[in-house]
């Protein structure tokens, strides 16, 4: 009786059923989700209206308006696959079935329908090919030619009209949903459903065109692989140009976000040549390198794409017409380095390691196959000895990926079997009656006979060879004995290659660049806001091209895409102030808002200064070079009015750079400089950190002399660095109380008349997918942004950063003697609002923050309460998304203007847009905070869950563009909330400093950590560390 209203709207919306896969990587029937599987749907917070603060500004915006006609009816077909007959593994499985699903479809359908591996979305019902009459279900054979053969897999294709969605009916009741002048102040989360269903699948639509001519990425990032889209980052990478599309359902209605950008690809090159030139890698022979680097090399190679060359196939004359029809052979996924069975510790396999039949024995086998299949009729359960056969090509499929044509004589051999093997039994069927299905069994005394008698065929043929002995024998080609190999697929579809003749294919996508690399791409990307929207537009018009697209054209979905960006209109919302504690002066904005000179203001010091600290050399750098470097920071010290004395020097190599450090733990030291040359590997620079943070506790800063070197104002750069070792210098204490602290600037953020405690929830996540999530809160404990804290709790599983905190870690990195809220409280007293802002989290994901952290983070703060003041103390609690890496830019309509950087070309800090291209039933904003650098600025994306406050549109706008002003480390306004930056070079910082412990024993690692908590809290003390 106690009925959700909206349960019948969420039941409409559910995401698509699991598919229950099978062993040959194909997929039969549907799994319907359950209940438990669904997050419930929870309110959202409406918007409470426009904010009005700051001066009006219109801004154009990488968005185009789509223009649809009415009722457009999305048919979304459910795809269920399931093949007929042996196949090779489950990647090249799913390859062949989108290939051969797309060709069945075109032919029924005459095209204009979109699909990828999982569904298809049609606008109009599919028709039966054999009756002509449209249907719900269906089932389809399609045949697949095999790769580099002439056989053909077939496969069979069930679809199942999972839900049909008009278009009208969901503008109708978003419209209504949207009303602001409703009396709940919540959103209808069953109508936001729906119009993300919606628009998921209108993003299948416009993603198949690019899908099918362009490399594609994750996000949406379709890429060309074209020779003229192509840039040189180093020896072993491409600059693939690319753009990234995503339909979105806004107060305007439906638009299209386009985007430009680039991402970094491997060349098309020799593997063994690709591990030889990686930076990263050992460039020694692999019989000499580590379990370390052997581990290293294998999480490189898996999931890497290639292609199987071998040498006698490099060396072919040009095809014939009627051999270039066959299907060409497709890429293949590599498992990793193939390792020897029982070797402790493991080596790698080597061409030797692999023994296999001869090519001889290979044809025999297979014509011993096809002549067993004609002499029963075409089926194989009933003759005898044909498990034996059936068993021997399982074994030749395991360990050999070599494939040769059948020999003619051949067939004598196997009809030299004895003639009674194949006699009919007394039910007129021929072979053993015990074995209809084909398989084995100990006991089956005719088969073990049939075994024999095959073996010694085969054995009479040729005897089994090696890889290397192989190619010797079969092409004169001498194969290097020592040559490592990799394996692709699995169980008996696991085939051996050697590294040599794998070529990594185009469109494989390097995750983890360089400094180098990311140099380039910062240089080849960026681009003023007038040039990258002139870029924008060309993309649109040309690469995607989707005027030409047969699926968005009138015979088809008939959706129009404007190619004028929108113009939308925007506020400058004013700086906040800011206080340099030299007198109380407040600082003058140097040229524009969002940055403020700091060069000629004092800090606040500790007491006595900077009196003992030292400058560590760990590379070979010219002592001339490091004299002017020490002189400067002693300069800028000065200058900052923090009293130094001239520091010590001490040299030393990288190699005793752990020691030297912790031989500085017996003297009472306030700072350790360490300077390298150019930036430290992350090995190097982690255990800087490690021995500095924990080992010794006490602050720590790196210089790179090549940076300071470079610039034209190294006293400038000199200050910058004592600004961020200012605000690591943290508080100082007499008798066990804070008596002071230090202090850059003070900003007037807004929080102080209503007590508000804020919080930032960030997260870092482990390199290729294994290893430890690491979740980071952090706290300002104080109301000018210049005091922070830092607790950290890691977990098992990736892609936890949602839904990944419960009751229990909220508890112990927020409740209890030693959490965040017990420490805000002794410094400021019990707080009225709670704030938080929460990064790492995709639109997809909102619901699972609602439904599993708020409730969370509610229990926490009433368990306190509780606990501390019976219940009288009940904070409000308002929850924040942040998103950084948003596709939107915004440009001014011309260059120059009031609120227009003459240098940059961006708009000025504070640029605020809650209209046009947002969502108008809920509570979100862009805000483009930081004057950028290079390039085009980037807006941060604010999406509110939760506001029990409640915020007014202008106060939450105004606290939050404040919170972007309080970053230590610079004299300039950052992209995002202080207290998620914060946080994330938290979650970075335990991660570096645990990084042995995070990589070879991540599943017994702790949940907390005191001492990791309290490294994070000492970069919290300031600036977070550098």
């Amino acid at each position: 009786e106690d009925i959700n209203p909206r349960t019948e709207d969420m039941a409409e919306c559910e995401p698509a059923p699991k598919r229950a896969r099978t062993e040959d990587g194909g997929t039969s029937g549907f799994v319907e989700k359950s209940e438990a599987d669904t997050p419930p749907s929870l309110p959202v917070p409406k918007r409470p209206g426009q904010g009005m603060e700051g001066k009006g500004v219109q801004a154009l915006t990488n968005h185009y308006r789509l223009n649809i006609q009415l009722p457009m009816v999305l048919h979304q077909y459910e795809v269920s696959i399931s093949e007929k007959g042996d196949g090779e593994n489950k990647f090249d499985i799913l390859k062949c079935v989108k290939l051969a699903v797309m060709e069945a479809l075109e032919k029924r359908l005459g095209g204009g329908y979109a699909h990828d591996d999982t569904c298809i979305v049609s606008p109009k019902k599919l028709k039966d090919p054999e009756s002509g009459m449209e249907e719900d279900e269906m089932s389809l054979l399609v045949d697949v030619p095999k790769p580099n053969e002439k056989r053909r897999r077939q496969f069979e294709v069930k679809l199942h009209l999972k839900k049909t969605v008009v278009t009208r009916q969901i503008v109708e009741a978003f419209n209504e949903s949207s009303n602001t002048s409703a009396a709940t102040p919540y959103a209808d989360s069953g109508v936001l459903n729906q119009i993300t269903h919606y628009v998921n699948l209108l993003n299948k639509v416009f993603q198949h065109g690019p899908r099918q001519r362009m490399a594609a990425s994750k996000g949406a990032w379709f890429y060309s692989a074209a020779e003229r889209q192509r840039l040189n980052l180093s020896a072993i990478s491409h600059l693939y140009r690319g753009f990234n599309q995503n339909v979105k359902f806004t107060a305007d209605g439906l638009i299209l976000a386009f985007n430009s950008g680039g991402g970094a690809f491997y060349k098309d090159m020799w593997l063994h040549e690709l591990i030889a030139q990686h930076p990263s890698l050992d460039a020694r022979a692999f019989a000499a390198r580590s379990q370390q680097e052997l581990k290293k090399v294998d999480n490189f190679l898996k999931h890497m794409r290639l292609k199987v060359t071998f040498p006698h196939q490099q060396q072919r004359r040009p095809q014939q017409p009627e051999q270039q029809r066959k299907a060409p052979r497709l890429a293949e996924t590599v498992r990793g380095l193939a390792f020897v069975e029982g070797t402790k510790p493991p080596r790698p396999m080597t061409v030797d390691d692999v023994t296999f039949l001869s090519p001889d024995a290979q044809a025999l086998l297979r014509q011993m196959r096809k002549a067993a299949k004609e002499r029963n009729g075409g089926t194989k359960s009933d003759l005898i000895g044909w498990a034996a056969v059936d068993q021997a090509f399982a074994a030749l499929h395991e360990r050999n990926s070599l494939r040769e044509k059948p020999l003619p004589q051949v067939r004598a051999l196997f009809d030299a079997l004895p003639a009674q093997r194949i006699a009919p039994n007394t039910d007129g069927t021929t072979g053993n009656p015990d074995m209809h299905d084909g398989t084995t069994t100990d006991n089956a005394s005719s088969d073990d006979a049939s075994r024999v008698e095959i073996e010694a065929l085969v054995a009479a043929v040729s005897p089994p060879t090696t890889m290397g002995a192989y190619f010797q024998e079969r092409y004169g080609i001498t194969l290097d004995r020592n040559a490592v190999l990799v394996y692709t697929g699995s169980g008996s579809r696991k085939s051996f290659h050697c590294l040599e003749h794998a070529k990594v294919t185009v469109g494989n996508r390097k995750l983890k660049v360089d400094p180098q690399e990311t140099a380039g791409m910062i240089n080849h990307t960026s681009q003023k806001p007038q040039d990258r929207r002139k870029l924008i537009d060309r993309l649109l018009r040309t690469e995607a091209d989707m005027g030409n697209d047969p699926v968005l054209g009138r015979r088809s979905f008939d959706i129009e895409v404007d190619e004028n960006m929108l113009s939308i209109p925007a506020r400058m919302l004013p700086p906040p102030t800011i206080t340099l504690n030299d007198a109380g002066k407040k600082a003058e904005h140097r040229g524009t808002p969002g940055e403020w000179q700091h060069h000629d203001r004092l800090f606040t010091p500790i007491p006595g200064g900077l009196q003992a600290w030292v400058v560590m050399v760990g590379d070979r750098i010219p002592q001339r070079e490091v004299d002017d470097l020490v002189s400067n920071l002693t300069e800028a010290a000065k200058q900052s009015g923090m009293s130094p004395r001239a520091p010590e020097v001490v040299w030393a190599d990288r190699g005793d750079l752990p020691g030297k450090l912790s031989a500085l733990g017996a003297r009472l030291l306030q700072l350790v400089v360490v300077v390298f040359q150019q930036v430290a590997p992350s090995g190097v620079y982690g255990e800087v950190k490690r021995v500095c943070d924990v080992e010794l506790g006490m602050p720590s800063t790196c210089v790179v002399m090549k940076k300071f070197s470079n610039t034209k104002h190294k006293l400038g750069y000199c200050k910058g660095v004592m600004l961020k070792v200012n605000a690591k210098l943290g508080e100082y204490q007499a008798k066990g109380e804070i008596i002071g602290r230090t202090v850059n600037w003070e900003v007037d953020i807004g929080i102080r008349a209503k007590k508000t405690m804020v919080l930032g929830i960030n997260l870092s996540h482990p390199a290729g997918g294994t290893g430890l999530s690491v979740f980071a809160v952090n706290c300002l404990m104080d109301f000018g942004g210049h005091k922070y804290s830092t607790r950290y709790h890691t977990s098992h599983l990736r892609g936890v950063g949602v839904g990944g905190l419960g009751v229990q870690e909220l508890e112990a990195m927020l409740g209890g003697d030693d959490g965040l809220i017990e420490e805000f409280v002794l410094r400021n007293g019990t707080p009225e609002r709670i704030l938080v802002y929460r990064g790492g989290v995709s639109e997809s994901q909102f619901s699972q923050v609602v439904a599993t952290e708020v409730p969370a983070l509610r229990k926490v703060v009433t368990a306190l309460s509780q606990a501390k003041t019976s219940g009288e103390w009940q904070p409000s609690l308002t929850v924040v998304v942040c998103q950084r890496r948003t596709g939107t830019r915004f440009f001014p309509p011309e260059a120059g203007g009031p609120y227009v950087s003459a240098r940059h070309g961006n708009f000025h800090a504070g640029l605020v847009v809650d209209a046009g291209i947002v969502n108008r039933a809920v509570f979100d904003f862009f805000l483009l905070s930081t004057p950028g650098l290079q390039g085009t600025s980037r807006p941060a994306y604010y999406h509110v869950l939760l506001d029990e406050a409640p915020y007014g549109a202008d106060e939450l706008q105004r606290i939050t563009f404040g919170l972007c002003f309080a970053y230590a480390r610079c004299s300039k306004a950052v992209g995002c909330v202080t207290p998620l930056y914060y946080a994330e070079a938290a979650a970075q910082r335990v991660r570096l400093l645990n990084a042995p412990f995070f990589e070879d024993r991540w599943s017994d690692a702790p949940s907390s950590s005191a001492a990791a908590s309290a490294a994070a809290t000492t970069a919290g003390g300031g600036a977070g560390g550098e």
